[in-house]
């Protein structure tokens, strides 16, 4: 909780005391894991074009965590996944069948209207292997990206959110109507209180094994 009279917003506060947030994430990329991810085979990554692979980055055990529990705590997610957004926590929700042609998939992620260059955090299902990427790169991947697993995208400022449900249906949601700093305060409750007790185990990691 911050002191009464603060000014310094949850994300600042968390800064502050080193623990991972979206200003010192990046520091926390990994090397390409030698196993199948959501882009496929090592093999399938390692023959991207250089160009590419710079604007990819896998990630270690505890920024997985973070963004996990991030994801979990800003309920993002209404509902299931065929329905994601069912208490209209989005003012508004699109969606498009993933089995139409490749072009118009990347046509309608482009219409998104978010910049190439953004940098964004792609989570597959059963805590296996998040991402981030650049929103050009989502474009350049989509068909391997959204196949076979479920698969979220969103980004820092919680305003919108891209979800893949594995039969074939991507929704996105935009212009969010929760409070964007409530992800940073559970998160900050679960690292304060894994620090107390050196045995505790929050809820949402244990779903994640």
């Amino acid at each position: 909780m911050l002191p009464s009279g603060s000014k310094r917003t949850i994300q600042e506060t968390l800064t502050t005391i080193r623990v991972i947030d979206f200003n010192n994430i990046k520091e926390h990329e990994i090397e390409r894991p030698d196993i199948w991810t959501c882009l496929g085979s090592p093999e399938d990554f390692d023959s991207l074009p250089n160009e590419h692979k710079d604007q990819i980055k896998f990630l270690d055990k505890k920024a997985s965590d973070f963004l996990y529990k991030y994801f979990e705590n800003s309920k993002f997610h209404t509902g299931p996944m065929w329905e994601p957004f069912q208490k209209k926590n989005f003012k508004y929700v699109e969606k498009i069948s993933v089995g139409e042609d490749e072009q118009i998939i990347k046509k309608w992620l482009y219409n998104r209207g978010i910049p190439f260059s953004k940098w964004v955090y792609v989570l597959p299902n059963y805590g296996n292997g998040p991402l981030i990427m650049t929103w050009k790169m989502i474009i350049k991947n989509c068909e391997t990206l959204f196949f076979a697993d479920d698969v979220v995208v969103f980004d820092e400022s919680n305003q919108w959110c891209l979800s893949y449900w594995h039969e074939d249906e991507m929704f996105f949601g935009k212009i969010n109507t929760t409070n964007p700093e409530i992800g940073y305060e559970e998160v900050e409750v679960m690292n304060k209180m894994e620090k107390k007790y050196p045995g505790y185990k929050h809820p949402l990691k244990e779903n994640k094994k």
